[in-house]
């Protein structure tokens, strides 16, 4: 059983040591937060060897000094300094730590690695939790509670439903400093290195914190992908949204994987897997994060959760232009625009201009000016069954009608299911901009924001948890796996055991062998060489085209013979004789095992378009047949599949490879990934014809 800390009391503790207290620099902050911008009843202890005092309070010299038990201990130290301290506040029975310095396994140095592990020594040996090290605090923004060296803290007090979880000092105050446009927050937890306590703890306890209706994470690692997939599903459940933006990621991992799986998908693409299966909705920016929660929270009111009834938007506006700039930027989203519905036309009809073009966008133009007009288009197109979010477009400021425009969209929002976004494109502001924010409407000021932010809403919405059973519960056991490179014979050999269907196929030594294999069987084939330092033969020269005669094979062998004397230096290569499958499609299916989210299966196109297009069904194992079939369903593989119309045998084929393989990745967390590339589809058959598995046990057991 999954289990996390319990932070009521560092959020609401009984009492506060400032170990390293100041009236200079990070200390002075520190300190004038606890004492002068908090509401704090309780104790406050300040230590400190250098001073007798510290804003006209006394100072302790050592945490020893003080009476009784500590309930918070915030070590603000050089790094040297920290695992002691973290002692000290052992000793004195302190349930937590808020470790603020930095320099440990981040900084890479000798000194540095050496602290890592004696703090995490310390750490293990007794029984208080540590926030950090790295951390620049947490605190309530409710109590106010300021348990932080932020020198704005005073300054960003906005109360409010939203909780922050964030890993840079700096990415935490950029978001708190949202409450300057409107957004209000209950609490916030800096993390830093997550040493002990990490972000699976911080989002259980927004799940449980009745003050918090949403929560928004900037993080850059996940430590127990496990224990974070859990306080998400306890969130799902209470209602409260999820909203990640997840930095650190790169192309370094893309370009340093060793097979076309690992390529397409990328950390990015595990993370957004693990994420959709578990009702987070995912940004890319910070704007989009304090954007995307918002409007999760605006539309549901702040108790339960959401799915929109479309994911196609709505755009209403005054300036023709203006709205085809959002549509082109929510196209660019893949965002759809949604049709009106007669009946919604039939009703705008009864008080707009005959001659005006009741289409989506929506340009109301002169008709705007006209009493109710504006507020009863926008009720109107939110009522719209095939709206699932409402644009409605500030395009410039208008000193007679912006406030009557302002004052219509937040009519529209207080009653409306689906989002109401106002977009203010102007870099002119005006008192519109306080009424929309005071109204809890916040305005995105661009049109790729805007398109950023409703691409959120409709791809990520919450919905019903998504089963995660064993995909096929009779299934032949494979044995343990050798570590290294497992290449097409060998590979292919172990999925026949499986049950995936395979181009038959026999590894020879001589040329006659090979022409006795050919005979076996059956014209046409195709001939690979065998290297093992040659993972992916495509320009080798080491892969034949269709060998359909014997005339034909001999070229083969001998063309394939000096590739690999060129290649290596030696002679005798041996030689995989592969049934020639010709097929209407190509497809692959992949394993990759991500260090942070686990073994993530993917399928798409394959063969030559596999990185063309990139596209990629992908989904966190273990999954179900269903929810497989789901994910291909709505891949472009699909698509081609039905262009095809490959539907039926080859298309079930496809899915029973799929299942199988994903069965497999459950099984053996040691593979690091697998490649089958290309699964042909042929009129009647799914095809695996080419595979690669690469073992590697690290960070699973090596028992």
């Amino acid at each position: 059983m999954i289990e996390f800390a319990d932070l009521r009391e560092l959020i609401a503790p009984r009492s506060i040591t400032l170990i390293g207290a100041g009236e200079t620099g990070l200390g002075a902050w520190l300190t004038r937060n606890v004492l002068e911008h908090s509401t704090f009843a309780g104790p406050i202890h300040l230590v400190t060897d250098r001073r007798p005092e510290v804003f006209g309070r006394p100072t302790f010299p050592s945490v020893a000094d003080i009476d009784g038990e500590i309930d918070v201990a915030l070590i603000l130290l050089p790094r040297g300094l920290v695992p002691q301290a973290l002692r000290d506040a052992q000793a004195k029975g302190a349930r937590f730590a808020v470790i603020m310095a930095g320099g440990f396994g981040e900084f890479g140095d000798e000194e540095g690695i050496a602290l890592d592990r004696e703090l995490r020594e310390v750490i293990a040996a007794g029984s208080t939790r540590v926030v950090g090290p790295n951390s620049p605090g947490v605190g309530s923004i409710l109590a106010p509670l300021g348990l932080t060296i932020q020198p704005g803290f005073k300054d960003e007090l906005s109360p409010g439903p939203i909780g922050l979880i964030a890993q840079s000092g700096g990415v935490t105050r950029a978001v708190l400093q949202d409450s300057h446009r409107g957004v209000g927050f209950s609490a916030f937890f800096a993390t830093g290195n997550q040493m002990d306590l990490d972000v699976a703890d911080y989002l259980n306890y927004f799940v449980q914190d009745a003050a918090t209706k949403g929560v928004a994470l900037a993080i850059e690692s996940v430590p127990s992908s496990d224990r974070f997939v859990e306080a998400a599903e306890r969130a799902r459940a209470a209602g409260k949204p999820v909203v990640m933006l997840k930095t650190g990621t790169s192309e370094a991992g893309r370009k340093a994987a060793s097979s076309h799986t690992g390529a397409v998908v990328g950390e990015q693409g595990a993370m957004r897997a693990v994420a959709a299966q578990h009702g987070i909705s995912v940004v890319d920016d910070l704007i989009h994060l304090v954007n995307v929660v918002h409007y999760r929270l605006a539309v549901t009111h702040g108790n339960q959760g959401w799915t929109p009834r479309s994911r196609e938007v709505a755009i209403v506006g005054m300036s023709g232009g203006s709205g085809v700039l959002v549509a082109d930027a929510l196209a660019t989203n893949g965002v759809g625009l949604a049709e009106l519905d007669p009946s919604t036309k039939d009703r705008m009809r009864l008080f707009l201009p005959p001659t005006l073009p009741l289409s989506n966008p929506l340009d109301l133009a002169d008709a705007s000016f006209r009493e109710n007009a504006f507020e009863d288009s926008l009720r109107l197109v939110a009522q719209d069954p095939g709206v699932g979010a409402l644009l409605v477009i500030f395009n410039a400021w208008y000193e007679n009608n912006s406030m009557r425009y302002a004052k219509a969209a937040i009519a529209v929002a207080a009653e409306a299911d689906v989002p109401v976004i106002p977009v203010w494109m102007s870099a002119r502001g005006g008192p519109e901009l306080d009424v929309l924010v005071q109204a809890g409407l916040l305005p995105v000021r661009s049109a790729t924001e805007a398109a950023a932010t409703v691409q959120s809403l409709m791809a990520d919405a919450a919905g019903p948890p998504t089963a995660t059973t064993s995909p096929v519960n009779e299934m032949i056991s494979t044995p343990r796996l050798p570590d290294g490179t497992i290449l097409e014979d060998r590979a292919k050999q172990l999925l026949d055991a499986r049950g995936v269907r395979v181009s038959r196929e026999l590894v020879v030594d001589t040329l006659e062998a090979a022409k006795a294999a050919a005979d076996a069987i059956g014209y046409p084939v195709i001939l690979k060489g065998l290297d093992d330092s040659a993972t992916h033969r495509a320009g080798t020269g080491l892969v034949s085209g269709a060998v359909r005669t014997a005339k034909q094979l001999v070229d083969a062998w001998n063309g394939i013979a000096d590739a690999f004397r060129t290649h290596t230096g030696r002679d005798g290569c041996p030689v995989l004789v592969a049934e020639f499958v010709e097929g209407e499609l190509e497809a692959y299916i992949g394993l990759k095992r991500d260090p942070e989210w686990g073994m993530i299966l993917s399928l798409g196109l394959g063969g030559r378009w596999i990185e063309e297009i990139a596209d990629a069904a992908v989904l966190p194992l273990p999954a179900t047949a269903e929810a497989i079939e789901n994910a291909l369903t709505a891949s472009k593989l699909a698509r081609a599949i039905e262009r095809s119309q490959l539907h039926g045998a080859p298309r079930a084929g496809l899915l029973d490879i799929a299942v199988r393989i994903a069965a497999l990745g459950a099984e053996h967390p040691e593979i690091s990934e697998l490649d089958v590339n290309p699964v042909i589809l042929t009129r009647v058959a799914a095809v695996a014809v080419d595979a690669l598995i690469t073992v590697e046990r690290c960070g699973t057991d090596s028992g």
